[in-house]
């Protein structure tokens, strides 16, 4: 089975950082205001939905080391995230890059990760 250990520490970055890129992205592309009631209320959903991901696929080691790492340091990266992204959606930055970088992590998964691990 696939873990933590068979990325290096910039690809594990990646592959563990992809899910709150997309939360990040989903939630910055819905900017409703000013407020961050919305932000906080999608943060929370996204918590929830890894306890619930635990459940279904805690069986696989790559599984629970990715929501490990995004509950142990995905606010302030998805915080990040979102502010650059809400930069992105103002012409600041590309958004592109980011979303570019989902599709580099699926190749990425799809070199190194045990397919068993992927295919969930």
């Amino acid at each position: 089975m696939t873990s933590k250990a068979d990325f290096d520490e910039e690809t594990w970055k990646r592959v563990a950082s992809a899910p709150i890129i997309a939360v990040a992205v989903i939630s910055a592309s819905d900017d409703v205001g000013d407020d961050r009631d919305s932000e906080d209320e999608e943060i929370q959903a996204f918590k929830d939905s890894l306890v619930r991901l635990r459940k279904k696929y805690g069986k696989s080691e790559l599984v629970n080391e990715v929501i490990n790492f995004i509950e142990n340091e995905g606010t302030e990266e998805f915080e990040t995230l979102f502010n650059a992204l809400g930069a992105s959606a103002s012409h600041e930055s590309p958004l592109e890059d980011r979303i570019k970088g989902i599709a580099e992590t699926s190749v990425i998964l799809d070199g190194l990760a045990d397919k068993k691990d992927i295919k969930l």
